[in-house]
């Protein structure tokens, strides 16, 4: 062993530094001539070898670490020794995954009492590795089942006005009722107003759907429990509402004035002093606003406003000002800005709330790389790694996604590479879940339907270092094998999701088998167990959580029930 270490040592280049690949040279011809009792030992010496450097890293530094890392990566840790394996599983280090990953499980847990706290973090090691296989398994498209649910025949004109919520799917069946269809149990409720008066802006939430009316100006909250209760909460509004949003029972409302009001359904209503957010607008007019309620904290909420310049000039036509304002108790407390320089001027609506607290604001094609500045402490972070070049992905256009974090307090941007031409249809057709861009999938140009006659997606990941990655998984209709498509140039596609039961995919690259972008918005939405794209039949549904996919029927057939006199139910 000794001549063995010296002929290793004496492997330098002229500068005295270890000759790297020649030691691995010596390395790899050792180990072909060892036995494989030999290698079993070596292998073991090598797991209780104290010398790992990592090892011996405090949890906080290798928890800033894993930051960078993606959550398979992670996990991928625990596989390279066993005492890797024991420090990536410690208690401790699994809360600061569940933190990092599932933000409102740690925030839930952290504000616990001691005691409690003790006796949930069991618990929680336990429900971890499930929620994390889960998570995984969505990233890399592996859904359960998909079911295709056809269109309600009194759906209006208007196919787009529709809204998907925890496993429910909300559409205007006139202009004075609206209908939610419960994906899991197919039973269908009819909501109206009981003078049928014409509803304006509305929005369905977890718990509630919410409807604004006129004459008199006023929002009404009906409850989505079944049986349904014979009474449903209304309030008197001071302005036409825009925009609505509401977590439990609480509702955020933003007028035609830019008013922003708070109600507690079946309590008062309560106006904000938004001024602190106007002092940071200087030469800014408001276009749209929106409320995100905390969905931990009652007391706290958020006021997004989106800001065009007053006076439009050469340099400053496609910007783009977005102030997040915290409020606790009613008072305007921290405030963040963001200048967004855009590639062209779009006209789009906020997001809104997506999932672990973050909030969407823009999604548009970046000039330039966008500014901050705060009025409290904290950085402004551009998530995403470095991109491709064109010598892997020719004429790659950023797409981008502008998001905020209401429990980190900042703004970030994630960067997605597409293809040049998929320019303004990519960009209203997008949806945005978890770090992946989700759009609908079209044929060539020459032989492609009608876009709502399609039921296929593709999935982009955020944008990576070229990995010459070879192919991609197409998942086809229920219960037919995956197929895998060679990857072209489009090597940040996740995965490709075809729901015609007739198409067949060939072996020509995925580049020439599809188009995307309808320039029809809100045309996919998702959570965590639904996948939901519309087209002209109906909606598309894939589902990843396993006993909660959509009803086996799919028909509509009349049932009796008591209901009150603005509420009717379907089957």
């Amino acid at each position: 062993m000794g001549r063995l270490a010296q002929t290793l040592d004496s492997l330098r280049l002229q500068d005295g530094q270890p000759d790297v690949e020649a030691r691995s040279r010596e390395l790899d011809s050792l180990l072909r001539h060892l036995t494989s009792s030999e290698i079993r030992r070596l292998k073991i010496e090598l797991n209780t070898s104290s010398n790992d450097i990592c090892l011996e890293l405090p949890l906080e530094l290798l928890l800033c670490i894993t930051q960078h890392l993606d959550l398979e990566e992670v996990v991928s840790l625990r596989s390279v020794s066993r005492k890797w394996n024991e420090t990536f599983s410690s208690a401790e280090f699994c809360l600061g995954i569940i933190k990092r990953h599932f933000r409102p499980i740690w925030e839930e847990h952290y504000n616990l009492n001691t005691d409690r706290k003790l006796l949930e973090k069991e618990s929680l090691m336990k429900w971890l590795p499930g929620a994390i296989r889960n998570r995984i398994r969505r990233q890399h498209g592996r859904y359960q089942s998909m079911s295709i649910l056809p269109r309600d025949g009194r759906m209006t004109s208007d196919w787009s006005d529709w809204q998907y919520k925890n496993g429910r799917i909300a559409y205007r069946v006139s202009r004075s009722a609206i209908s939610v269809r419960d994906i899991r149990t197919n039973l269908t409720a009819t909501y109206m107003d009981g003078n049928r008066l014409n509803l304006e802006s509305w929005h369905l939430s977890d718990e509630v759907l919410l409807a604004a009316k006129k004459g008199p100006i006023s929002l009404s909250a009906w409850p989505l429990a079944y049986p349904q209760t014979m009474s449903h909460g209304s309030i008197r509004l001071p302005a036409p509402a825009v925009r609505i949003s509401a977590h439990k029972n609480q509702v955020g409302i933003v007028t035609t004035a830019h008013q922003v009001l708070i109600w507690s359904i079946g309590g008062a209503l309560i106006s904000v002093d938004t001024s602190a957010v106007h002092e940071y607008l200087p030469g800014f007019t408001i276009r749209q606003g929106l409320v995100v309620l905390h969905p931990l904290e009652q007391s706290c909420f958020y006021v997004i406003y989106e800001a065009w310049p007053k006076h439009f000039t050469s340099t400053n036509v496609h910007t783009r000002r977005v102030v997040a304002q915290e409020f606790m108790g009613g008072k305007p407390t921290k405030i963040k800005l963001l200048d967004l320089h855009l590639s062209r001027a779009e006209s789009l609506d906020l997001t809104g709330p997506l999932h672990d607290g973050v909030v969407g604001i823009h999604k548009s094609f970046q000039a330039q790389l966008s500014t901050t500045s705060e009025s409290d402490t904290g950085e402004y972070q551009r998530n995403g790694r470095s991109g491709q070049t064109e010598t892997n992905d020719i004429h790659p256009t950023v797409f981008t996604m502008a998001t905020f974090d209401i429990y980190q307090g900042r703004f970030a941007l994630e960067d997605y590479c597409v293809s040049h031409h998929h320019s303004e249809e990519f960009l209203r057709s997008a949806f945005y879940w978890r770090n992946q861009v989700f759009v609908p999938v079209y044929g060539k140009p020459s032989e492609a339907k009608n876009p709502v006659e399609q039921n296929s997606l593709i999935a982009i990941n955020q944008r990576k270092p070229y990995t010459g990655r070879q192919s991609i998984p197409c998942y086809g209709f229920q219960g037919s094998p995956l197929h895998l498509i060679p990857a072209g140039s489009h090597s940040d596609i996740a995965y490709y999701w075809t729901g015609n039961v007739d198409y067949a995919v060939g072996d020509e690259e995925i580049d020439h088998i599809y188009d995307v972008g309808s320039g029809i918005p809100n045309i996919i939405q998702r959570d965590d167990d639904f996948v939901v794209l519309m087209n002209w039949g109906g909606w598309t549904v894939w589902c990843f959580d396993k006993g909660r996919g959509a009803a086996a029927r799919s028909d509509l057939v009349e049932i009796a029930t008591t209901t009150s006199p603005s509420t009717s139910y379907r089957r």
